[in-house]
């Protein structure tokens, strides 16, 4: 019985390992192809008005 339940623990813990390696991948891979969309990385200033984080005053016709 002890053995079984060993066993579900360590199951449970290489699921949750594989979850967040699966997670940390993709978060990795959206970034890299958002970063490769835009032409600039996260938090980098650029020539352009449009910025990644934060904001900018911008003025709006109506």
């Amino acid at each position: 019985m002890k053995d079984l339940k060993k066993k579900a623990l360590e199951t449970n813990q290489i699921r949750e390992k594989l979850k967040q390696l699966i997670q940390q991948t993709l978060q990795e891979a959206l970034e890299a192809e958002l970063e490769e969309f835009l032409g600039y990385s996260k938090y980098e200033r650029t020539d352009v008005d449009n910025y990644r984080n934060g904001y900018t005053s911008k003025t709006v016709k109506t």
